[in-house]
């Protein structure tokens, strides 16, 4: 509430000061008659709140506005995968649970799954596994309450690396499926 009474006071503050640059901004036309560089409409003035009772029930009001309010689901985008797994992990469906919650809150919205891989394997074998890895996520999308057809799953197995290098750290970081929205 302090801070919205500091911005309608700036916004006074700046009203008031707009008021004496247009005066300074007059200037004489050929005949004489004064003008000046800017619209004739004045802005409105700023009313101050008049009395403490007033104050006090626009802060219950917005007191009431804040506690109304959704709660704010925090969703993750990716789920990660052990070495030619397609598993799901305690975390990953912690992960997923948070991607239903959200997911029930707004049933128009639609996901892709993208299941990617590591570059070690062959091309083929890692297309099979990035569809397994989005499949074991979209039955749990599908087991957890989603509608089947809102989930569409998409394979790019070793295509799309999220890390370039070699070795564990960077491996560990493209073994992991993302959801997008559609």
């Amino acid at each position: 509430m302090l801070h919205k009474l500091l911005f309608c006071l700036l916004l006074a503050l700046t009203i008031s000061s707009c008021r004496g640059k247009i005066a300074d901004n007059e200037m004489s036309n050929q005949d004489g008659s004064r003008v000046t560089s800017v619209d004739e409409e004045k802005p409105q003035e700023f009313k101050p709140i008049e009395n403490e009772a007033t104050a006090e029930a626009l802060n219950k009001q917005n007191e009431a506005l804040a506690a109304s309010s959704e709660e704010v689901i925090e969703v993750s985008d990716k789920v990660y995968f052990d070495l030619d797994n397609s598993g799901l992990s305690p975390d990953a469906k912690k992960v997923l649970d948070n991607q239903v919650a959200w997911l029930k809150s707004d049933t128009s919205i639609k996901v892709v799954i993208e299941g990617h891989c590591d570059e070690r394997g062959t091309r083929e074998y890692n297309i099979a596994l990035g569809a397994k890895r989005a499949n074991s996520i979209k039955n749990y999308l599908v087991q957890g309450g989603i509608i089947s057809s809102r989930v569409r799953v998409v394979s790019y197995g070793k295509e799309r690396p999220a890390a370039v290098g070699t070795g564990e750290a960077v491996w560990s970081k493209n073994r992991r499926a993302v959801t997008t929205i559609q």
